[in-house]
């Protein structure tokens, strides 16, 4: 990793996208705090990211993109109403959160993943409290804190045992420190102003050109052979939010350039027809 980070970020700069680091500081919190910032100034922030601790930032104006998974992927393919990014990803929201935690909030998500630990994120958990008990105890009383409050009246013998030890509360207690996501750091990096962080796609000729260069440098030649399908989309979208075409089909609150895929389809052939698309 610590070979690949200055590629990485030399190919992150090469496609105009923003990359901070601070020293001693978690990914995590550092997203966390952009994402509570920008929520607060009424952007629209979207996470993208598989990691399921991210489900704590849901809320108004915040939401995470993720991989689609089998479900998702047979909507999308079949014509259904599952929204996609370009890149191919579906838009998880607090309300699919409390679908799929059957109506917990995201900051429960904290909660629920503090009591059944994470051996990929060295998040020690209770012994044994799985995800579906953890739910459970986090919907019947409302916190990490609640649950260990409670744990001499649960009725199963092991559960109770293990919430009830010094042993269990402590591991509970550390747990919750360990996967809750920080929003409010104040250092350098996080006072950025927005302007600094703006993307937009790479001017044609050598920009593009060094951008593709860095992608072929790191044997990425499929990734570089969609660099210009993005750019394109990227091109129409702009020309779209301008008023080129489709004007006022994102509406308040969602994500810039999310749509579904019937819209995205005919969002790009209003630009082709008006002229503001190369063919995207």
């Amino acid at each position: 990793m610590a070979a690949a980070a200055p590629r990485i970020r030399h190919l992150l700069r090469a496609l105009g996208i923003a990359d901070l680091a601070a020293p001693g500081v978690e990914a995590d919190d550092l997203i966390g705090t952009l994402a509570a910032r920008g929520a607060a100034r009424g952007a629209a922030v979207a996470i993208v990211s598989p990691d399921r601790d991210f489900f704590q930032l849901l809320g108004p104006g915040v939401q995470v993109l993720r991989p689609p998974g089998p479900h998702k992927k047979k909507a999308a393919d079949g014509g259904g109403n599952t929204a996609l990014t370009v890149a191919g990803l579906v838009p998880y929201t607090a309300a699919d959160w409390a679908a799929d935690s059957g109506g917990l909030t995201p900051s429960q998500a904290i909660d629920v993943k503090a009591l059944q630990g994470d051996p990929s994120d060295n998040v020690p958990g209770v012994p044994g409290v799985g995800a579906v008990w953890a739910a459970r105890l986090v919907r019947e009383h409302g916190s990490v804190e609640g649950v260990l409050e409670a744990a001499p009246g649960i009725s199963r013998p092991g559960l109770r045992a293990a919430l009830s030890s010094p042993e269990g509360r402590a591991q509970a207690a550390l747990a919750k420190q360990l996967v809750t996501i920080v929003t409010n750091l104040d250092i350098p990096p996080a006072r950025l102003p927005w302007a600094d962080l703006a993307w937009g796609p790479p001017a044609p000729g050598p920009a593009r050109d060094a951008a593709r260069a860095a992608l072929a440098e790191l044997e990425l030649a499929g990734a570089a052979a969609r660099l210009d399908g993005l750019w394109a989309a990227a091109d129409a979208a702009a020309a779209v939010a301008a008023g080129g075409g489709g004007g006022g089909v994102v509406g308040p609150g969602s994500i810039q350039g999310l749509v579904t895929g019937e819209e995205l389809a005919a969002r790009a052939a209003r630009a082709r027809e008006e002229g503001v698309s190369r063919g995207a």
